[in-house]
């Protein structure tokens, strides 16, 4: 059965500006109040949620999140590292730098 470009559009493809704006902001607040310290991406996630950012159903939507904060030095690339989420694979590492004046 051939693939219709709907069923592989990107996970963000279905996302509105609000939520995305919602996300970056609390991959930035997270940022600012762990400086130095480095975290797993639904790590990240975990703590917009309970900033009330809603849930998708499907996590890869986060990534041209973290690519914009990354963009922006709100966070940087550390390694990799297992996780939860995907039973032990190794996940992106992502180095907390926070806002700074130059952002």
């Amino acid at each position: 059965m051939k693939k219709t470009k709907s069923a592989v559009a990107t996970p963000a493809a279905e996302l509105n500006d609000e939520w995305m704006d919602k996300a970056f902001s609390a991959v930035c607040e997270f940022a600012n109040t762990h400086i130095g310290e480095e975290h797993l991406a639904e790590e990240i996630r975990a703590f917009a949620q309970l900033r009330g950012v809603p849930a998708i159903k499907d996590s890869r939507a986060w990534g041209p999140i973290l690519k914009k904060a990354e963009k922006n030095e709100v966070i940087e690339h550390a390694g990799y590292a297992p996780t939860v989420s995907s039973n032990g694979s190794p996940k992106v590492l992502w180095r907390m730098v926070g806002l700074t004046k130059k952002n």
